[in-house]
């Protein structure tokens, strides 16, 4: 709070000045892990429709925390947060008779290990007589244990979900909504030059890369110039009427020091705000200015409180705007006073005390390489994932470069499965330096070496320089039937810039006679990406091939094949609008193949010879001399009709004798 502010004023200023400008909820789109569902994406309505109590898990910035306040609009209810539920002396007065009770930051509750916060949260539950909830939490904080617990407590597991990052249309249609004078397209494109999709695919770096976009006419390459840049930006005094005191008067470190000091503080306490209230005032938990203003650099604390690297949420009451902004200031403010190596080894003695870095301060443990490079390599030692997770890899020199690649492969043997929780791609690009070359292709040529840091590694290579010293290596990936499909899949990513499209349509060719299920897939894949120049046979082959009904080098099973829902879109529109009447008599041709009563494969080919007539007939590719031909395609689309309606009759006949 600026010196001489009431509290009520200090929260009008609060809610003038806040990051973000208020603006409609931007509808989200989340992904059920019940393997058992075909369609198993939901939105914001089918997830409050769906039975049992539900887990929302997500990255630092996905939106976690909006989608609470959404869910509790909804509701008629306000989202409570992890650690204001904890503290809670009496739970079942935080609920509402007839609705689930939600409970946001799980990561932002204290834990001393992975955990803790959840035991917290179940033995406050418990107490409450077991009310229904929808939780939210960060995915690497969620351990199958906890699942476990509820499970023993609730009689049943919750339903858990993962809140999905943008896909570049979503991208785009977020910044015109929050940034409608930014141009969407040059920012994206930006981020895709610097192969940074992941900071548009996470709404909160989307949000402040538009903030940034609004202002600079260069744009930050990387997540740290980013948050450095919106730092900046955002925490001096803008009002030409309070240039004469409090933020006006602070030098840029004065002030960032400050902020620092505050994010650090909150994140080692576990606590929810900082609080300019008076002794008697301040709510259980917080953190009091007059404490904090105490610590090294600290003296502007009461100023910086007022600024927008602060948001208000109550009286008196501001936490930083977003976590991560709060990790990258308290690693600075951390390392800034760490300038000895005494001082050095107290701090990571804090971090690593207990044996491993605690949960809730992994992404200020991740900053400390970055912003202080006397204990980079201790720190990239002890949580190395932590460090390519949540930090900076981008500027790594060769050397902790190295450090950092030999200690996720002596974690990959120690915990083959560390990614089991956390499938963010494109977080090792920072590792693909010339200097690691011959090691990174150890690993990923060979199948028997970590599939978790293979597949970290294979991503990380797309749109770097050195996916080209290593084509060999990713062909081989591309065309390996021992490899899972995800690596074949992103090795194709990183290799499509360096193949020519000869290559290409052979490789197409060659993984669709490869037969299976996952070569098909990935040929369908990559056919639209060379617009669709392969031979109309080879299109339509790829299609049914990944259907399971041509080329298959297995015999075929007994019994029913397990049918997976796929999306031909992207395909289809591929195919030229001259070529659409050829293809249509060959997938006709194909049908005849379907005659052996599999509904499932018939759909998929009646939708697609659906799709395409409506194109035909929209682009003026059918006329009178195709009508015979017309017919004959409808007649795929009246055969999945019938085959539908003779497994419902047989459905109620053997319901009806149960």
């Amino acid at each position: 709070m600026a010196s001489g502010l009431s509290p009520a004023s200090t929260e009008t200023q609060k809610k003038d000045t806040s990051l973000a400008p208020a603006a409609v909820y931007f509808p989200r789109r989340l992904t059920l892990t019940d393997a058992s569902i075909l369609d198993n994406r939901v939105d914001e309505a089918g997830l409050l429709a769906l039975v049992d109590n539900k887990v929302v898990l997500g990255e630092p910035g996905m939106g976690k925390s909006k989608l609470m306040r959404e869910l509790g609009r909804r509701l008629g209810v306000e989202p409570i947060t992890a650690i204001r539920f904890i503290n809670a002396k009496n739970p079942e007065k935080l609920m509402s008779a007839g609705t689930p009770v939600l409970i946001d930051g799980l990561d932002e509750a204290m834990s001393r290990r992975e955990g803790d916060a959840i035991d917290a949260i179940l033995a406050q539950l418990e107490e409450a007589d077991s009310p229904p909830f929808i939780l939210s939490c960060r995915s690497r904080e969620w351990q199958a244990r906890s699942v476990t617990n509820l499970r023993q407590l609730y009689g049943a597991d919750p339903r858990i979900l993962t809140l999905e990052p943008f896909d570049r249309l979503e991208a785009r249609a977020y910044l015109v909504a929050q940034h409608s004078s930014v141009d969407a397209d040059h920012v994206l494109d930006h981020l895709t030059a610097h192969s940074l999709e992941e900071l548009y695919r996470n709404p909160l770096t989307l949000d402040l890369m538009g903030r940034v976009a609004e202002t600079d006419t260069q744009l930050p390459g990387t997540r740290a110039a980013l948050f450095e840049r919106v730092c900046t930006l955002v925490w001096p005094e803008h009002d030409p009427d309070r240039q004469d005191e409090g933020l006006a008067q602070l030098t840029q470190d004065e002030a960032l020091d400050a902020a620092g000091a505050i994010a650090a503080s909150l994140l080692f306490a576990g606590a929810e705000a900082a609080s300019a209230a008076g002794a008697t005032l301040v709510q259980q938990g917080d953190l009091r200015l007059a404490d904090l203003e105490k610590l090294p650099t600290a003296e502007a604390a009461r100023a910086i409180f007022s600024s927008k690297l602060f948001h208000s949420v109550g009286p008196s009451r501001a936490k930083p705007i977003h976590r991560v902004i709060a990790e990258y200031l308290g690693a600075r403010w951390l390392a800034r006073q760490a300038a000895t190596p005494r001082a050095q080894r107290r701090v990571l003695a804090q971090l690593h005390g207990s044996g491993g870095v605690p949960a809730s301060l992994r992404g200020l443990h991740a900053w400390l390489a970055y912003h202080s490079p006397a204990m980079a390599e201790r720190v990239i030692g002890k949580d190395p994932y932590g460090v390519l997770r949540y930090g900076e890899t981008a500027a790594l020199t060769p050397h902790l470069g190295d450090c950092l690649f030999e200690a996720l492969r002596l974690l990959a043997e120690d915990d083959p499965y560390f990614r089991s929780a956390d499938w963010d791609s494109k977080t090792a690009a920072g590792l693909m330096i010339p200097a690691l070359k011959l090691k990174i292709d150890v690993i990923i040529a060979s199948a028997a070496s970590s599939g978790h840091l293979r597949s970290l590694l294979i991503e990380g290579l797309d749109g770097t320089s050195l996916a080209a010293e290593l084509a060999n290596t990713l062909e081989a990936i591309v065309l390996s039937p021992e490899r899972f499909y995800r690596e074949r899949d992103d090795a194709a990513k990183a290799l499509f810039p360096h193949r020519d499209r000869a290559w290409w349509q052979t490789t197409i060719a060659a993984l669709t006679d490869q037969g299976g299920d996952d070569a098909p897939r990935l040929a369908r894949q990559l056919i639209p990406l060379i617009d669709a120049d392969v031979s109309d046979e080879l299109l339509v082959a790829t299609l049914f091939a990944g259907m399971g009904v041509t080329s298959c080098r297995l015999p075929r099973r007994k019994g029913r094949r397990v049918h997976t829902a796929h999306n031909y879109n992207r395909l289809l529109d591929a195919i030229p609008s001259a070529r659409l009447v050829g293809v249509l008599d060959l997938i006709a041709d194909y049908a005849e193949l379907l005659r052996d009563g599999n509904w499932e494969n018939i759909s998929d080919a009646a939708d697609i010879v659906a799709h395409l007539i409506v194109r035909a007939i929209d682009e003026n590719m059918v006329g009178p001399a195709q009508a015979s031909s017309l017919w004959r395609w409808l007649e795929t689309i009246e055969r999945a009709h019938r085959y539908q309606s003779e497994g419902a009759k047989e459905a109620s006949r053997t319901v009806g004798i149960a």
